[in-house]
């Protein structure tokens, strides 16, 4: 009787053990990436965030399994240096990017972005988060179908440097268009 106890306790232990949630993935937090390109064999390395894993990669086309979902980059063809924000690997220009807004504080952003809870149908896309300047909060759709929303919290575009960029994330795995936030 004490062993079939004793089995019975143990079956329930490690089938409760078995069903944990993964939480090794963030869905949310905070991230800086660069628009640096670091030359390694025949190509360049560079980095970008990926929502699924929820962190920072380096990525290298040749030697990388895993893509970036968003890149920094840096556009000095006009007369001010910006910044902007594109989807790696969007060779068809998907409209990915949709503008909430650009505030004038960030306790003004933050309450757009925390309040933003649904994506709207009516939300207008774009090929480029372009530019990206802080306190502005984008929604971007991943070319998996999954919606992130992001504040952009610094922007940096040094004449003779690379671009940079901190912004909050909030990333919806499930692929639906409600954050739960």
């Amino acid at each position: 009787m004490k062993k079939e106890i004793f089995f019975a306790g143990l079956v329930l232990i490690l089938g409760f053990t078995g069903c944990k949630k993964d939480d090794s993935v963030n869905n949310s937090g905070e991230a800086t990436i660069n628009s640096e390109l670091i030359f390694e064999g025949d190509t360049y390395t560079f980095n970008g965030f990926s929502f699924k894993l929820g962190k920072v990669i380096s990525y290298n086309p040749q030697t990388s399994k895993t893509a970036p979902d968003i890149i920094v980059r840096k556009d000095d063809s006009g007369p001010e240096i910006i910044a902007y924000l594109e989807i790696w690997n969007n060779s068809s220009q998907k409209q990915l990017f949709g503008f909430l807004g650009g505030f004038n504080d960030i306790s003004s952003a933050e309450d757009s972005f925390n309040n933003y809870k649904q994506v709207s149908d009516s939300l207008s896309f774009r090929v480029w988060a372009k530019p990206i300047l802080e306190n502005q909060v984008w929604i971007i759709k991943t070319l998996d179908n999954h919606y992130a929303k992001i504040l952009i919290l610094n922007v940096k575009t040094p004449v003779d440097s690379f671009a940079e960029t901190t912004f909050k994330w909030i990333y919806q795995p499930d692929g639906s268009n409600e954050f739960d936030n």
